[in-house]
């Protein structure tokens, strides 16, 4: 909801610095992309740990959890490709410097329209510099390149979990995350007055491997605190190498470790009033109906966004920036939330039921044994 309400903003021509200031946290959807970063490294290492998959079948279960509604939404995307840069321009403040990106992403979609595609439908299009192809990470479905950076790192995932269990493999996982980072400043440095190579918005797995690092690490520590085992697991080790990098994600972990905390309090003190209050905040019904149909809110939210900004415009009445924000908000959240409970009901929770009973491998037919 943050990232929606970041991109009703950007849309509607409100800047941060135009935003009361105890209400600035409205503008914090790349804060809320890196929390659920740390919260996705987390889950992931909790599944590898507990279902003991086999790879195929992992990957399988991921490919069904991200891909089908996925799809559904990058088609929108291609659909709206043709005019969404128009639109744009329809807005009366299109010259903001926000709206000239996204006008920018639009006509590279456009103008290498096959490629975009196919590097979307491998999920992969993130893994692409500028400088190879232009806005891969945020051509035809802005918001899917967090899906490009979450696939990636499933793909490594099962090697890091495995590494991290053998002997000295907490320490191989955390010189290798000191890699990436240096890595990804060598990236972002410039060269000759020019970025090496150009990530936006930091799509590229090395750019936000430590904050999946940090949710592993999590994992590992509340798996050993739950057990009563208060000695820290050696993945505890590496952590503190990286502590140098993580100060650029502040806030995104004091919201992480404030939560976990409050669950670890909850655990051994229960009478604990501030504990208490934050897990049953989260464990509200509602923020837990809202929950279930997070990723389809996120991925379909600025389609309506589009449609409903476009409609506005066409409109014979002279906007100013408030008004604009104030009625596309009452017209885009409950067509969001109507939207995205049809897309979790048939297309995202179905695929999801799907791979749980089925996967390739079973597929294969097997020798039917003789009668007797």
């Amino acid at each position: 909801m943050l990232v929606v309400s970041s991109h009703l903003l950007i849309y509607s021509g409100v800047t941060p610095g135009m935003v009361w200031k105890p209400l600035r946290w409205l503008t914090m959807g790349g804060m809320a992309v890196d929390v659920f970063i740390i919260l996705s490294g987390f889950v992931i290492f909790l599944l590898l740990d507990r279902a003991r998959e086999t790879p195929g079948v992992y990957l399988w279960r991921r490919f069904m959890r991200l891909f089908p509604a996925y799809l559904c939404c990058l088609a929108i995307g291609i659909a709206l490709s043709p005019v969404a840069a128009d639109w744009l321009r329809a807005l009366p403040w299109h010259g903001q410097d926000e709206i000239v990106r996204l006008i920018r992403v639009w006509e590279s979609a456009t103008a290498h329209f096959s490629a975009h595609l196919f590097m979307h439908l491998t999920m992969l299009h993130g893994v692409l510099p500028d400088e190879i192809l232009p806005h891969s990470g945020t051509a035809l479905l802005g918001v899917a390149w967090s899906l490009s950076l979450e696939w990636q790192f499933y793909l490594v995932a099962p090697l890091a979990y495995a590494m991290i269990r053998r002997p000295l493999g907490a320490w191989f996982w955390g010189g290798a995350i000191i890699g990436s980072t240096v890595f990804a400043a060598f990236i972002k440095s410039r060269y000759a007055g020019e970025w090496a190579l150009t990530y936006r918005p930091g799509a590229f797995l090395p750019l936000k491997a430590h904050l999946f690092f940090v949710g592993g690490v999590s994992y590992f520590a509340h798996r050993a605190l739950v057990k009563a085992r208060f000695r820290m697991p050696r993945a505890m080790l590496p952590a503190a190498l990286t502590g140098v990098v993580l100060f650029v994600d502040a806030r995104a972990l004091w919201i992480w470790f404030t939560v976990l905390a409050a669950h670890w309090v909850a655990r051994s003190h229960p009478v604990d009033t501030a504990s208490r209050f934050v897990c049953g905040v989260l464990n509200s019904s509602f923020l837990q109906r809202v929950g279930l149909m997070s990723y389809s809110v996120y991925i379909l939210h600025t389609a309506f966004i589009y449609v409903w900004s476009h409609a506005l415009v066409l409109l014979p009445v002279t906007w100013t920036r408030w008004t604009f924000l104030a009625v596309l908000t009452m017209l885009v959240l409950p067509s969001i939330w109507v939207g995205a409970s049809l897309l979790y009901r048939y297309v995202e929770r179905p695929a999801i039921e799907f791979a749980k009973r089925r996967h390739p491998l079973a597929w294969r037919s097997s020798p039917t044994l003789a009668p007797g």
